[in-house]
């Protein structure tokens, strides 16, 4: 009778075993399935962000050659410049243009003076 004891006691602690480990089994399957789907959507991460990162590159490589090319067009247009401030007819007309400036800076000035009296005289 003692020996039937035993027998049902390991059999009892038998059956809570296994039902513990089916219990941690169904919980490692759970939690395996969540870091399956973490590694998943991870991937998807760093997938987009190489993608990001391929376009970024690209962006740079084409304002870096359209800086090149701004530079270019800058000494060009420079150049050309100092040709036309070298040529005999910029020199030829350098009293005229400073002439006109002065001339322009004088009728703005006698224009304002205007503005202000007329103003005065109305107030």
């Amino acid at each position: 009778e003692q020996l039937d004891d035993e027998r049902a006691a390991r059999r009892a602690n038998e059956g809570e075993l296994r039902n513990k480990l089916r219990e941690l089994g169904d919980r490692l399957h759970s939690q395996r399935a969540r870091y399956a789907a973490r590694v998943e959507h991870l991937e998807a991460r760093v997938e987009h962000f190489k993608t990001r990162g391929e376009a970024l590159e690209a962006r740079v490589e084409n304002l870096s050659t359209q800086l090149q090319d701004l530079k270019s067009r800058n000494e060009n247009l420079s150049d050309d410049l100092s040709d036309i401030e070298e040529s005999t007819i910029w020199r030829l007309f350098g009293p005229y243009r400073r002439l006109r400036a002065r001339m322009d800076a004088t009728g703005e000035s006698t224009s304002e003076d205007a503005k202000g009296n007329s103003a005065a005289r109305s107030g």
